[in-house]
């Protein structure tokens, strides 16, 4: 398994926002996760946070935020989970 990266954080992002994009807000949501893409991968990771052995959480600029139930062997977005009122 390929660690997750600012490259694979952007393309986990889009994939989740494409999967989305009929919600309310998914247009918005698809149109900042391909900008994220685009960009390349210079938005930092700030903090990781475990509570056990599988679950954690890695949180970054821009509201990157990630979760893992597996230890880090996958990770998902979870941007939509957070309010961000920008």
């Amino acid at each position: 398994h390929k660690q997750l990266d600012g490259e694979r954080a952007a393309a986990l992002a889009v994939q989740a926002a494409e999967r989305d994009a009929d919600q309310p807000g998914g247009a918005g949501n698809l149109a900042q996760a391909r900008h994220m893409l685009d960009d390349g991968p210079d938005k930092p990771f700030l903090d990781l946070y475990f509570s056990d052995h599988l679950h954690g959480y890695v949180v970054g600029a821009y509201n990157q935020i990630y979760r893992t139930d597996d230890g880090g062997r996958s990770w998902q977005p979870w941007m939509q989970h957070v309010d961000n009122p920008q």
